[in-house]
């Protein structure tokens, strides 16, 4: 036997004592030394769902260029020839870490994420979840009536919503051929079904708690941030603009008992009650809310959940010039798929739910 990157002289013994963590390497595969006299393989550990593992760098192969001793369970796996991760595993068990139970209905969910490391070669990677139904939802985010037939008309002197007219139409395309078709397999195939909104439009949900404190009359802005704010969206936008008026779109709103919140911890608390670990997103706009408002991606990430952008099912603010390439939108995608999570798509979404 030997192992990975070391040769053996010629009747020598190896020299070296074994340690925790070294990666060898026989018939049977790539195994690591785990301690106390045993090798374990690879692919049962990232099946036990452990994200990082502590190697010595001089018993990898050449090929696995490490930045750090700590080195991600799913770089090492792609490196070491032999190696393979179960399906839907391949992150050491995010969302609780927890094995899913397959026993229940399970998806098989084809997603991407961007790989950073090593810097000198990153690129998209791909993985297949295989997640229990009953673990999963579908979360809608910011899915604005602004210039659809049951809300307000857009307002040329109010730069709200998705900002310019192209996106804007871009959006109700998308709630209309993407959001809904995906809220309505999701409800045939029994899986939750979630809305997020922002606390801007409290006054059309009375019966929804509001932490909102209420706007003073309005004065025009002595500071400078309320000065740049005014420049970017209009002058009194808060309650001049569609955004005063805006409800959920009616194609996408619940249906009978879906919730609709403004708030993180509120939908915590309904997933976290429920069991559910891993969240699709569709919705508005990859480049803001559903990266950074409440219930977007970045907030529920830090309390647990894994997360996953259907890169269709969205658009960002995108201006005139922007709007042709999609700038926003990419880049948006681009910090979900590097810092957040994954991204997958509509038709992947929909064949893994048996709708495609």
């Amino acid at each position: 036997m030997q192992r990975r990157g070391v040769c053996r002289p010629a009747g020598q013994g190896w020299g070296l004592r074994r340690r925790a963590g070294q990666i060898l390497s026989d018939a049977g595969g790539p195994h690591i030394y785990s301690g106390k006299g045993r090798e374990e393989n690879l692919s049962v550990l990232a099946a036990a769902g452990l994200p990082r593992l502590s190697l010595q760098r001089r018993f990898l192969s050449q090929c696995a260029r490490l930045p750090r001793e700590l080195y991600p369970l799913e770089h090492l796996l792609r490196e070491v020839r032999g190696s393979r991760l179960p399906a839907g595993r391949a992150v050491g068990g995010r969302g609780g870490g927890a094995e899913p139970d397959m026993s229940q209905p399970a998806i098989r969910l084809p997603v991407r994420y961007y790989r950073a490391l090593p810097i000198d070669r990153p690129g998209h990677e791909q993985e297949l979840f295989e997640i229990p139904k009953s673990q999963v939802a579908l979360v809608g985010m910011h899915c604005w009536n602004i210039g659809c037939a049951d809300g307000p008309p857009v307002d040329l002197n109010y730069c709200v919503d998705l900002g310019w007219p192209q996106a804007t139409v871009e959006g109700w395309r998308i709630i209309r051929e993407v959001i809904r078709p995906a809220m309505d397999a999701c409800r045939r195939a029994g899986i939750a079904v979630c809305h997020i909104e922002t606390d801007w439009m409290d006054a059309q949900y009375p019966e929804l708690p509001s932490r909102r404190a209420a706007l003073p009359p309005y004065t025009p802005p002595q500071t400078l941030a309320g000065q740049m704010a005014e420049r970017a969206h209009g002058a009194d936008y808060l309650r001049r603009s569609p955004l005063a008026q805006m409800k959920r779109a009616a194609i996408v709103s619940p249906v009978g008992d879906e919730p609709l919140f403004f708030y993180t911890d509120q939908l915590h608390e309904y997933l976290k009650q429920r069991g559910i670990s891993t969240l699709i997103y569709v919705g508005f706009s990859t480049d803001m809310c559903v990266l950074g408002a409440d219930g977007g991606a970045r907030s529920m990430l830090g309390l647990g959940y894994r997360c996953v952008l259907m890169r269709d099912g969205t658009v960002g603010v995108e201006t005139p010039q922007s709007f042709p390439e999609r700038l926003a939108t990419r880049y948006g995608t681009h910090l979900f798929e590097w810092q957040v999570g994954f991204s997958t798509t509509f038709a992947e979404f929909m064949t893994a739910l048996g709708d495609g």
